[in-house]
């Protein structure tokens, strides 16, 4: 029984130190199509296009992420194109108005 314990205990320590894991590295987001700067007439839309390799793609204004009421005091809506797993996209569409003249513009994944 004595020489039982021993070898279980080898065992047991073999188990320990021999043990594996494995890391699984994944490709940093990034933005493959940002959106580019325009020029654009009082009272009409302008449309802003976003493409990344990512989980998600989530737009800023003037660096703060957009949220429902900066989307409506700003008239900014946003739609989601055809993500897939690994690529995603999106459209912002604003108004062209005097309180958004200079409003900095961009997307993060």
């Amino acid at each position: 029984v004595n020489k039982m314990n021993g070898l279980a205990a080898i065992v047991f320590c073999f188990f320990i130190l021999f043990s594996q894991s494995r890391i699984q590295v994944l490709s940093n987001p990034v933005i493959t199509t940002p959106p580019v700067s325009v020029s654009a007439f009082l009272d009409t839309w302008v449309s802003f296009h976003c493409e990344g390799e990512g989980e998600i793609l989530v737009w800023q204004a003037n660096s703060v992420l957009l949220t429902d009421e900066i989307e409506e005091t700003r008239n900014i809506t946003v739609h989601q194109d055809n993500n897939t797993t690994d690529i995603v996209n999106s459209t912002l569409v604003i108004f062209a108005k005097p309180e958004n003249d200079g409003l900095n513009i961009a997307c993060v994944v």
